[in-house]
């Protein structure tokens, strides 16, 4: 009979979890190994990217769903592997959407500005807590709410936003929707 030894039992979670959607350029997964009688770790993260440390944090930097696998092996080279995932990585295109301004013409903080990078055009829609519809620019990058309708300040408060623009790297699909709040303060 011949003696193998330990088998090792590959083992680990994460933070985030399998299926969140993990957004590029902060797609970062912290790993914490589970694994038992094991002496070597391999980590393979599924985009070419691995780590041989015992509970590695890495960042995806492409867009992609990815399966990670842990090899957790012994000095007799007896292993075990795991894989996880999803780990969907998206890109929002670096959207920069602030969650309050001051409009109180101190020169700082004045309008609601949506800054997206490689985006030539969206439209950008503010509504009130009645729901009432208090801005819209009209698919222009260049109008910015200045927290006034018709040249009238509107209260502070939380207001509703619609953002809806292109892809640009798939000109083609549908427009991108997304929603929020930002909060008006004088």
């Amino acid at each position: 009979m011949i003696d193998i030894g330990v088998v090792p039992t590959a083992d680990f979670i994460s933070s985030p979890d399998t299926g969140a959607e993990l957004n590029i350029p902060q797609a970062v997964v912290s790993f914490v190994n589970l694994s038992n009688d094991a002496d070597a770790y391999t980590w393979i993260f599924g985009d070419g990217g691995f780590s041989n440390e015992f509970q590695p944090t890495y960042t995806f930097t492409e867009e992609g769903e990815y399966f990670i696998s842990l090899v957790a092996r012994t000095n007799a080279e007896c292993a075990d592997t795991l894989v996880r995932g999803p780990y969907n990585v998206i890109n929002l295109h670096n959207v920069f959407i602030p969650n309050a301004f001051t409009p109180n013409e101190d020169q700082l903080n004045d309008v609601l500005e949506i800054v997206l990078f490689g985006v030539e055009r969206y439209n950008l829609e503010i509504y009130d807590r009645w729901g009432k519809q208090v801005f819209g620019n009209n698919d222009s990058p260049t109008t910015f709410w200045d927290g006034k309708v018709n040249g009238q300040p509107v209260p502070e408060g939380v207001y509703v936003f619609k953002l809806v623009y292109d892809d640009p790297q798939n000109p083609e699909a549908d427009r991108i929707v997304r929603s929020g709040t930002v909060t008006l303060m004088r």
